[in-house]
């Protein structure tokens, strides 16, 4: 569980913890063996970092605007750039202009697998809380 992001590991605990809660043999077993404190602790733990983890998330998204969300734009203009590099190096070719191009290029291709693809989006937990 702890492998996973913070809203699935949220998520993962409150599922545990209603399944537990909702099967009564479980609970009096549970008892027996003295797990029922260890569960309430998660519980409680659980509870306080479903908060911590909500106040983070809408204190982030109150911020202005990030670097993520510069990316693509500067991307854009970036790929502008390389296709009037692209027409110089067609129209008055030159090995210096042919290298830069090439270069840039280059650069172009591993800039457009930095761009987000919404996997680093915070999960939605709000039915946890």
């Amino acid at each position: 569980m702890s492998k996973r992001s913070l809203g699935a590991q949220i998520k993962d605990a409150a599922e545990l913890i209603a399944k537990y809660e909702a099967d009564a043999s479980a609970v009096v077993k549970g008892t027996t063996i003295g797990i029922n404190t260890v569960i309430a602790e998660l519980k409680a733990s659980n509870t306080t970092f479903t908060a911590l983890y909500l106040q983070r998330n809408e204190e982030v998204g109150g911020r202005g605007t990030s670097g993520t969300d510069l990316r693509p734009a500067a991307f854009d203009g970036y790929v502008q750039f390389c296709t009037v590099m692209e027409q110089l190096v067609n129209l008055l070719p030159n090995d210096a202009v042919v290298t830069l191009f090439n270069n840039m290029d280059a650069l172009r291709v591993k800039a457009h697998a930095l761009i987000a693809t919404g996997k680093d989006k915070p999960e939605d937990i709000s039915a946890v809380a």
